[in-house]
């Protein structure tokens, strides 16, 4: 396999212990030649211990209410939408907010995986191409279906991928942001936060979260890290359905 053909979901398999003895001796032979393979494993395994970290204390906590409650509106939400609506809970087999992530684990995490310095867990080193879904820059497309579309509701996306709205929020600075996936055209699926500076949509996290359908290894941490950033960043819960509307609204004004 070239590098490029080393995708996250194998390197996670493989830093998670999943991989066969002989699939394993050969991404740990490739490692020990090709900085880029052993950098990206390096993530990986960090990332790991940190959430082994938070596991254990979170098994010392209840589950909060709240992370229950954005799970339900959701759903109730996707029921009442009209258009294409996206099935949240078919995609959503486990709860999503169930951790609690205290201050210094979730900063340990996204310092684990790079968000302050712009590093995309998806991305493929040295491939020149973050996939299908381009995450340097938020697409004017996009950017205008986040200020329109409501959560639940799947848009397509010209040439390269649909998005769906998960959720809006507002961090501890007040400003309003929203989670969102992309579905790249190869079956790709991208979680991203995108938040509105001065009328500006601004990326703040995107990661790889393993193929739509048919992948042969999506890692169970992926929605966690995603938890995990939104708890360092102070996210309230989810908008109402009617909080959503007027802060959208708001955008053009």
């Amino acid at each position: 396999m070239t590098t490029e053909e080393y995708s996250d979901e194998i390197l996670m398999a493989y830093s998670d212990g999943e991989l066969a003895p002989d699939e394993a001796a050969r991404i740990a032979a490739k490692a020990e030649s090709d900085p880029d393979i052993a950098a990206r494993i390096s993530v990986f395994r960090r990332t790991g211990e940190v959430l082994s970290m938070a596991a254990a204390e979170r098994n010392r906590m209840a589950p909060p209410v709240e992370s229950h409650a954005r799970i339900r509106a959701q759903l109730a939400r996707s029921s009442g939408n009209g258009g294409q609506v996206v099935d949240l809970q078919a995609r959503r087999n486990r709860p999503r907010r169930s951790a609690i992530w205290s201050g210094a684990i979730a900063a340990s995490i996204a310092l684990a995986i790079g968000i302050g310095g712009g590093y995309w867990l998806g991305q493929q080193p040295g491939s020149g191409s973050t996939g299908p879904v381009q995450v340097t820059q938020l697409d004017p497309a996009i950017a205008e279906k986040l200020s329109s579309l409501p959560s639940g509701e799947t848009a397509s996306i010209p040439g390269e991928v649909s998005m769906t709205p998960v959720a809006s929020f507002e961090l501890a600075s007040g400003e309003f942001c929203r989670e969102y996936e992309l579905i790249g055209t190869s079956g790709s699926r991208t979680v991203s936060v995108a938040c509105n500076e001065a009328g500006n949509w601004k990326l703040r996290f995107a990661m790889d979260a393993g193929a739509a359908s048919g992948g042969e290894y999506v890692p169970a941490s992926s929605l966690e890290i995603l938890d995990a950033y939104l708890s360092s960043s102070g996210a309230s819960a989810p908008m109402s359905e009617e909080s959503e509307r007027a802060a959208l609204s708001s955008l053009g004004e």
